[in-house]
């Protein structure tokens, strides 16, 4: 239907309450071809195998290939369960239809069960100049409708007259419902159905199909826990999009862990004390309602930058989705992951509880857009936007309240204690970062060592260092103490030529 939604527009109501027996469906529409309204009323009566899993092959298929008999169509026993008894359906009927509507009317009970081959109340009938194959044409079922027979139509006049219909007005209603009841029968099983359904989609939507079939399961499944459920192209057509857009922001999500646990890999992470995380102007910024963008200025680099970003965000309950800005130049991608977010947020608030509130990072490599930019999208969006931007040394100093910077003595304790089990290696020469840094010291100046100690002098190659290995003095540095004495433990050296016998890879030694 919405395939064709160019040739009609339509509503689907599920598990409609003033549709009686007909209440699982409820189509309705209006032709652009020849302007008629009409409704279609659908009920399903799907046959399941019910067999338990001892049965053989042989009882599963016949079970479930039932066929409906005469007996079935004409029975009039209330007490017992009978799903394809016409009269039960015609007293349904006799309540709910409008004679005097303009609008077409359609009763369509749908199964995959088939006609006995005996049956002789029932004809078949082509509904190609109706809307009805535009509605259940992938269903792949034969359409049949009632034919007028004299035991049936004792059963009728009997149900009609009980509802205070005699003489014409009984008949007349009487045909009508054999104008407009259609048995539908020999649908495809579910298998069958789920297979249309993704071929269908897949011709709808460019991804996130199976997610979009979801979607519209819970749609139905919320009608019947909650009452009746409408939907219209544009919802619809807002579904997909929603789907479309689930799959963008999935996209970042993922992209985003994969990108942190690199840098956690590349990088040192700054593992910061809650309470200094608590006092930065980032944090203040998100605890405010209020969308708006921050730019996060910082001399630690890109890179270290997002590690405490997301120390920050996390700890102002909001999830962190990066941007790169410089890959993204040409294109909407922003506004689609904006709205992406917006959308999933709307869908899911009130399903999830623990939905999480994203705010979206920005990696800047150059050009941005312009300020008015971002504020824009951010109130369209209800969206909080983190910029970072990152100082050089040789750029002018921003005003203090803008930046926030911290100290080695901001870490936490284990982050510390990580730290300062670090040394600056070059071959037997070994330098403690406990020795070196102290607690005041800036974190750009503690990235700065720990660059300089994997970045190694020319001057210092390998081969060179084996033509001097038997002169060459490996040494261990400390903190001079001027108060202290010449032979004091805190300054010293030592010969290699006592360690001749241990290991010629020194390369990689950690002296302390």
């Amino acid at each position: 239907m919405y395939k064709d939604r160019d040739l009609f527009d339509f509503e689907l109501t599920f598990e409609d309450p003033a549709a009686g027996k007909f209440d699982d469906v409820l189509v309705r529409y209006n032709s652009s071809k020849d302007s008629k309204a009409g409704i279609v009323r659908i009920q399903a009566k799907h046959r399941q195998p019910t067999l338990n899993d001892n049965s053989n092959r042989d009882q599963q298929k016949s079970k479930t290939n039932e066929t409906i008999s005469d007996a079935d169509l004409l029975t009039t026993k209330k007490k017992q369960k009978q799903p394809f008894s016409i009269s039960m359906y015609f007293e349904s009927f006799l309540g709910i239809d409008k004679p005097k509507s303009a609008e077409t009317r359609k009763y369509i009970i749908c199964t995959n069960k088939t006609l006995d081959k005996s049956v002789s109340i029932l004809t078949r009938v082509n509904l190609e100049d109706s809307c009805i194959p535009s509605i259940m044409r992938d269903i792949h079922a034969t359409f049949y409708c009632v034919k007028k027979e004299k035991s049936l139509d004792t059963i009728l006049k009997g149900v009609a007259v009980g509802k205070g219909y005699t003489g014409k007005d009984g008949l007349g209603i009487i045909q009508a419902f054999y104008d407009n009841f259609i048995l539908a029968c020999g649908s495809a099983n579910e298998t069958m159905l789920y297979n249309i359904v993704m071929k269908l989609l897949m011709q709808l939507v460019d991804f996130q199909h199976i997610s979009t079939y979801e979607k519209m399961h819970v749609c139905m499944f919320e009608a019947i826990n909650r009452g009746p459920k409408s939907l219209k192209p544009s919802d619809v057509t807002k579904m997909f999009k929603l789907s479309e857009s689930g799959y963008l922001l999935e996209y970042f999500r993922i992209d985003t862990k994969k990108h942190v646990e690199s840098l956690r890999v590349k990088y040192f992470d700054p593992k910061l004390n809650s309470t200094v995380l608590e006092e930065t102007n980032l944090f203040q910024f998100l605890k405010t309602t209020k969308p708006g963008t921050h730019w996060y200025y910082s001399s630690c680099g890109t890179d270290v930058s997002i590690l405490v970003i997301e120390q920050i965000v996390n700890l102002a309950n909001y999830e962190m989705v990066l941007f790169d800005h410089s890959a993204h130049k040409e294109s909407d991608v922003l506004n689609d992951l904006c709205a992406g977010i917006s959308a999933a947020r709307n869908h899911c608030v009130n399903e999830v509880n623990n939905f999480p509130r994203q705010v979206i990072t920005i990696i800047t490599q150059g050009k941005l857009f312009k300020t008015d930019n971002y504020t824009q999208l951010a109130t369209e969006y209800d969206m909080k936007f983190i910029i970072v931007m990152h100082i050089t040394k040789d750029e002018k100093t921003f005003d203090d309240k803008t930046i926030d910077s911290f100290c080695v003595g901001d870490l936490t304790e284990d982050t510390r204690n990580q730290l300062f089990v670090k040394s600056v290696n070059r071959f037997t020469t070994s330098v403690s970062f406990r020795k070196v840094v102290n607690l005041s010291d800036p974190l750009p100046y503690v990235y700065d060592l720990l660059e300089s100690n994997e970045k190694r002098s020319k001057s210092l190659h390998k081969t060179r260092y084996e033509e001097i290995r038997q002169w060459y003095v490996g040494r261990r540095f400390g903190l001079y103490d001027e108060d202290s004495t010449a032979d004091d433990s805190n300054y010293r050296l030592e010969s290699s030529s006592e360690d001749e016998d241990e290991d010629d890879d020194h390369d990689n030694d950690d002296v302390f």
